[in-house]
């Protein structure tokens, strides 16, 4: 199993074939009809703070070699070209009958443009820029460099949409969603069948964690949702923090790899004093730990309002070789863990404290989306059918830089995405809450 983020899979096939794979909560089996494989599970990669971090994995460079930039392209579109059944099946395209004639007309002369000017398709041929911006130097905030002149080289990556031809006929489609956990090892069945079948099932997933740890993409559906109602967790403990004598708000948020939540939520809150997250280590104890901090703000401020990911500070707990039914190892709880030593450290210095911890957990998730998430939900859902019908499969629709795009799913697998400590937003969450590094 590829151990990364949740992922929706649509499956559709033929109606003679009642099969269907998809991808199961937090485990991924990479449907690709080219290699057919299953993938393994990876190891979560730590991110060292290299001064050169490359936006995306790729291979040995000889930056020696005049040509370097020409192989990388040829490198990154050999990747990230997409599988289609046509690579393996003997099967002609119709035309689409997704209609555009709906969508208002556009008139030259008084008269309707002829269908072959009419807008509204994607080519296949229509790319978006994975990256747009080009840093100077690598000690540029959050720079991502390809060699340590941070050369620029394009890098596209294949347009979502409606196709004018398309490999099924919509009457005769079956089609199957799964959006459940724990079904993995029935899923390798179907996959093994699949092949073994020779059936012509087109695989197309949608990445689903509110987490928004998945490679390359903005964001994922559910993140806006989930920072938005995180922030009555957070006034919450705001509020009980000032109405107290001395009093700390401690919130744990999700985030078992990645602290976005944390970061985003305590950034947008304005309410936070300390965010803690599993990017960027830290200690309780010692003249530049936590605890320390903390007493400084009871004595300056009287007050203070702590966020932490559910993730973070895993090496100061006892490990688990338990895991759930996704297959994800059960983490310790660090906002008990950060409850019990505030209590017992501020005793300990016979300062009064009075802690109110506040773990919202699933609150945050199992709520109505907001406008932007319900928006995005609609869109990445059209652009995963268009992509299936289009004849593409192993393939994962996302938004990079605004623009929808497929991307093949082993390239968004590779490792979980978290938090660049060099980031901008990561500065600003610092700026926000005034904290110093905790080591």
């Amino acid at each position: 199993m590829c151990s990364v983020s949740s992922i929706k899979g649509v499956g559709i096939g033929f109606p003679e074939q009642k099969s269907f794979h998809s991808k199961g909560n937090y485990s991924l089996f990479g449907f690709n009809f080219l290699r057919f494989r299953r993938c393994e599970r990876h190891a979560e990669k730590k991110f060292s703070s290299t001064v050169v971090r490359a936006a995306i994995a790729k291979p040995e460079i000889d930056f020696s070699d005049p040509y370097w930039k020409n192989k990388f392209k040829e490198d990154f579109e050999n990747r990230f070209d997409l599988p289609h059944l046509r690579d393996v099946f003997d099967i002609k395209p119709m035309p689409t009958t997704f209609s555009l004639h709906n969508r208002g007309s556009q008139i030259v002369s008084g008269a309707d443009l002829p269908e072959d000017r009419k807008n509204g398709y994607v080519n296949d041929d229509d790319r978006a820029l994975l990256k747009v911006i080009k840093y100077s130097s690598p000690t540029s905030a959050g720079a991502e460099c390809i060699d340590a002149d941070c050369s620029w080289v394009e890098q596209w990556v294949h347009r979502a949409g409606p196709r004018k031809q398309i490999y099924f006929e919509p009457e005769k489609v079956n089609a199957g969603i799964v959006t459940c956990g724990g079904l993995c090892p029935g899923l390798n069945d179907v996959i093994r069948q699949c092949h073994k079948r020779k059936m012509k099932v087109s695989v197309v997933c949608v990445p689903k964690t509110i987490d928004n740890d998945i490679l390359l993409m903005d964001k994922t559906f559910g993140f806006d949702t989930s920072v938005e109602e995180a922030q009555r967790a957070i006034n919450s403990a705001y509020i009980e923090a000032h109405s107290a004598y001395h009093g700390i708000g401690l919130v744990k948020l999700m985030g078992r790899s990645s602290g976005f939540i944390a970061m985003h939520a305590s950034l947008s809150s304005g309410q936070i004093d300390v965010c803690l997250i599993p990017e960027v280590p830290f200690k309780l104890d010692g003249p530049y730990g936590v605890l320390q901090h903390l007493e400084h703000l009871i004595e300056t401020k009287g007050s203070a309002v702590v966020c932490v990911a559910e993730g973070a500070g895993q090496d100061m707990l006892e490990k688990s070789n338990a895991t759930d039914a996704s297959g994800n190892v059960v983490l310790g709880d660090i906002g008990v863990h950060i409850q019990q030593r505030i209590k017992r450290h501020f005793k300990e210095v016979g300062v009064p404290a009075d802690v109110k911890y506040i773990d919202p957990t699933y609150m945050i998730r199992a709520c109505r989306p907001n406008a932007s998430d319900a928006i995005l939900c609609t869109v990445l859902g059209q652009n995963a059918v268009h992509g299936a019908f289009a004849g593409y499969s192993g393939i994962t629709v996302g938004i990079c830089n605004t623009h929808y795009v497929y991307l093949p799913i082993p390239e968004v697998i590779a490792s979980p995405r978290t938090v660049d400590p060099n980031s901008r937003m990561w500065h600003r969450c610092l700026t926000s809450t005034g904290q110093p590094d905790f080591m």
